[in-house]
């Protein structure tokens, strides 16, 4: 009976008290395989662009990468560091401004919980027959911007903002003699190069950079005309009457009346109320037409009605 009590009151000492056993073993992490990566490789420049998961194949987050590239022999061979980075972003860009071919990249490196990352390969060739430097021009339609080449193949596209000083290693699109860009603001300006291309693979060689055109986007699109447009004749009068666009840039009206076969302004200022009154008709038919206007002086189509005064 003692050696029970005295059993039961040790095993309720060291519930009480806590159990230091073997520490457990730190969870090991696995880094996915699944890098994706694109190599440019252009007469001035080698750009090496990888985009890392942010998961490890266990779900939890990848917060933090420490990165080194090394640059090697065509064998990736007798390697020398050339550049250590920590970022917390996905997208690691590595840019070598002088390029030489037959060499090799290997980015290494580990994750903030010290995983390892898998090694990123680039083998760079030596390039003889380089696509052709390509001649770009810009035009605005309505509110579009349109980028044309006559130089034959595909070419890249890249844009930027007119403030902006370098542009994204990212084309927009590729394209062959014409692409059309509606992806743009009133009022801001913007620039483009193209580059011709051809792709092996990961590897996209490009030529040197074409000529940069660059646009101020000016509206240069109509809004809509007015619609319901009546005349009524009273008291000598012709009241013309409209239901006005929902335009959000819309200014105002513009009244026209016919004259000897030819259309004249009536309002010098413009109109902001859908209405308007003709105090000078003759007999016979009087024939109107009313536009919508923008603040950037932008004329709709025009909408006619007649009304015959006895």
């Amino acid at each position: 009976m003692k050696k029970s009590i005295l059993l039961t009151t040790f095993i309720a000492f060291i519930i009480s008290c806590g159990y230091r056993g073997e520490p457990l073993p730190p969870y090991i992490y696995t880094f996915p395989k699944n890098i994706e990566k694109v190599v440019i490789v252009r007469p001035d420049e080698v750009i090496i662009e990888v985009k890392y998961p942010d998961k490890y194949i266990e779900g939890r987050n990848i917060t933090n990468m420490n990165l080194k590239v090394y640059k090697c022999k065509k064998s990736c061979e007798a390697c020398k560091k050339i550049e250590e980075k920590s970022i917390k972003e996905q997208t690691f860009i590595f840019k070598d401004i002088y390029y030489t071919g037959n060499i090799c990249y290997l980015l290494k490196g580990a994750t903030s919980e010290d995983i390892e990352i898998p090694t990123v390969v680039a083998i760079i060739p030596n390039v003889e027959d380089w696509p052709k430097k390509p001649k770009i021009d810009i035009r605005q339609e309505k509110n579009v911007l349109t980028i044309t080449s006559e130089t034959e193949g595909i070419l890249t596209l890249y844009k930027k903002l007119g403030r902006e000083e370098h542009y994204s290693p990212d084309p927009i699109t590729y394209f062959s003699k014409e692409y059309k860009d509606g992806n743009v603001k009133i009022n801001e300006s913007y620039c483009y190069v193209a580059r011709n291309v051809k792709e092996e693979g990961h590897l996209r060689i490009e030529s040197d950079e074409s000529n940069e055109v660059c646009v101020n986007v000016v509206d240069l699109e109509a809004p809509s005309p007015v619609s319901s447009l009546t005349a009524i004749y009273k008291d000598g009068k012709v009241f013309l009457i409209w239901e006005k666009p929902q335009d959000p840039d819309l200014d105002g009206f513009i009244v026209y009346k016919e004259e000897n076969g030819k259309l004249i302004r009536l309002n010098h200022e413009i109109i902001r109320v859908p209405m308007f009154i003709d105090e000078h008709m003759k007999k016979g038919v009087n024939r109107y037409a009313v536009t919508s206007i923008d603040a950037n002086g932008n004329e709709s189509e025009k909408r006619y009605i007649e009304i015959k005064i006895e």
